[in-house]
């Protein structure tokens, strides 16, 4: 990470997303998602990033340039576990195109969904480019009867002084977040 190569003396810590409140309530940052765009004075957002459908190959799907939704009410989800923000995000989309999906596994690691997929053992919606390793060895296809995103924000705590290290920190993702984006584009098909 080029954080840590020009700022060597500061330590990291990460907590998982459904860590134990005792543990949420003391981080100084938080990255996370959202359905709809956040500015305000403790979040920004980073990046809207399109969700796509992920099949096995030798889909049906394949040949087509983008899938609807609704059309995949009868099909077996993967998601994430419940609780997580994406497993809501999936599960709002699927709620508007009409039906309540059918889960069949659940993980939040986008290579063992990507092995499950291509398995065949389930379809999944899933970030385009922060899941890219779920998208390798399957097809993957854009969403045709709704825009399906969620936006990537960072927020930090305001009850209390952010140390020089969190504040460091924030303004390195916020001032490199593109460059992410921009080293990750290529392995995806093009931004809708």
């Amino acid at each position: 990470m080029k954080f840590k190569e020009e700022y060597p003396e500061t330590i990291l810590e990460i907590v998982p997303q459904n860590s134990d409140s005792a543990n949420a309530s003391r981080t100084d940052l938080t990255l996370f998602s959202s359905l709809k765009h956040i500015d305000n004075d403790h979040t920004i957002t980073l990046f809207r990033e399109n969700l796509v459908m992920v099949f096995p190959t030798g889909t049906p799907y394949a040949h087509l340039p983008y899938v609807n939704l609704h059309d995949l009410s009868d099909m077996d989800f993967i998601m994430p576990p419940k609780g997580f923000l994406l497993r809501k995000t999936v599960e709002a989309y699927c709620k508007k195109a009409g039906f309540t999906p059918k889960v069949i596994l659940e993980s939040d690691n986008p290579d063992t969904v990507g092995e499950f997929i291509r398995a065949g053992l389930g379809i999944a919606l899933v970030p385009q480019m922060t899941w890219h390793n779920a998208q390798i060895h399957n097809v993957a296809l854009p969403v045709g009867d709704q825009e399906c995103h969620r936006d990537l924000n960072i927020s930090w705590k305001t009850d209390s002084k952010l140390s020089l290290s969190a504040v460091l920190l924030r303004e390195y993702i916020v001032d490199h977040f593109w460059e992410f984006v921009r080293d990750n584009a290529n392995k995806t098909f093009p931004m809708q």
